[in-house]
């Protein structure tokens, strides 16, 4: 799998909402009105991971949590991480 260019990654975040790129990863914080219902959030993030073999970075502050997708071994961004990240999206 190929590490994508810059160019590559702005036109790929051009299409979606929210996300944003920084520190070779990409990264979007979804916010909830409840913390039970972040927490159901993280579960279906876990699982979707699960299918698609790519794990994110998951952080939970309360009712706000925050992913990360990066592909460390390719040191950079992939397709792979922009496809999780749209079925995050779907997820929400």
């Amino acid at each position: 799998m190929a590490h994508l260019s810059l160019a590559e990654v702005q036109e790929r975040l051009s299409e979606m909402d929210g996300w944003e790129y920084g520190d070779e990863k990409i990264f979007k914080t979804f916010n909830f009105d409840s913390s039970t219902n972040a927490m159901v959030f993280v579960n279906e993030v876990a699982n979707l991971a699960e299918q698609h073999q790519h794990h994110p970075d998951i952080m939970i502050r309360m009712k706000d949590v925050t992913i990360e997708l990066t592909t460390h071994s390719e040191h950079g961004l992939t397709g792979k991480d922009f496809e999780v990240a749209k079925q995050i999206d779907l997820a929400r």
